[in-house]
């Protein structure tokens, strides 16, 4: 049996904090914090600590249901020293598990280079102070670090997000809630299927759900507001040898005098899709 214990309940010795020596504390070890260190350490002989909550680095990509897929091609993603994608289709797009085996490597050859210490489950304290989640350990970087927070832009996947704690909306008594993570974890076929969200997410999670043969009369989509989609196309190589997709493309820039005619035109030149043609899309989240 395993029992975890909060460590407020737990005593060190004289809660003394382990000082580290280093140039930079760089808070978050996700695609900034990684891409951060991967240049950093490349142009200086500096120091570094990478601290970051998540057991393993990657970022979200922990967090993330097990399906999916990055939203760009792998060979846009990642850090400058090492290649993403693992073969020469230009579309190729990375597994979960691929990105996170990735971010291993990088991250065993960040400390080969004896420049950098990496702290998985610890949390920054703020200033120049961590602490770790397992532990009673307390750590402090030099006064002269600089303060990197790489976890800045704060990114949330709905297996951490829980939407009735966020108050996105309520549900009614015996209905199931899960996030797309807990959708591989099945015991038995559903009634029904009703994913909500526009996004790439929910997307997904339909896509999913027709893969694995669930009928699509079973499935209902929540959308409450369209999204442009990236014509996937764009990142082939020979999309620009046509020139009159250039030209449209350039007209797009030019002419379009409203926020809804620039994406009407580059529609037309096949930089977007919709999903319904019906429907105008309110929203784009580069997806």
């Amino acid at each position: 049996i395993l029992v975890r214990v909060h460590k407020k309940h737990l005593r060190g010795p004289f809660g003394m904090a382990t000082n580290l020596d280093a140039d930079y504390l760089v808070c978050g070890a996700g695609a900034m914090g990684m891409a951060f260190v991967d240049a950093l350490i490349k142009k200086s002989p500096v120091k570094v600590v990478i601290v970051d909550k998540h057991a393993q680095p990657g970022g979200h990509w922990n967090d993330a249901y097990p399906f999916v897929r990055l939203h760009q091609p792998s060979k846009f993603y990642g850090v400058n020293s090492r290649k993403l994608e693992r073969s020469s289709d230009p579309l190729e797009l990375a597994s979960k598990n691929e990105i996170l085996a990735y971010y291993e490597a990088v991250m065993k050859t960040f400390e080969a280079s004896g420049q950098v210490e990496y702290f998985p489950m610890s949390v920054w304290e703020g200033s120049h102070k961590f602490t770790s989640l397992m532990s009673d350990k307390s750590y402090e970087v030099s006064r002269r670090a600089k303060i990197v927070n790489a976890t800045y832009m704060n990114v949330e996947v709905p297996s951490v997000a829980h939407p009735l704690k966020t108050g996105r909306y309520q549900l009614e008594d015996g209905v199931k809630l899960v996030p797309l993570n807990d959708l591989t974890i099945q015991h038995g076929p559903a009634q029904r299927y009703v994913v909500i969200g526009a996004g790439k997410t929910g997307m997904d999670a339909v896509l999913w759900l027709l893969v694995n043969e669930v009928d699509p009369e079973s499935i209902h989509w929540i959308m409450p507001r369209d999204s442009w989609i990236i014509a996937r196309e764009l990142f082939s190589p020979d999309f620009f040898d046509d020139v009159s997709k250039l030209m449209h493309i350039l007209d797009t820039q030019l002419y379009a005098k409203t926020v809804s005619e620039f994406y009407e035109r580059a529609q037309q030149a096949g930089l977007f899709h919709r999903l319904d043609s019906t429907i105008e899309p309110k929203q784009y989240k580069c997806a």
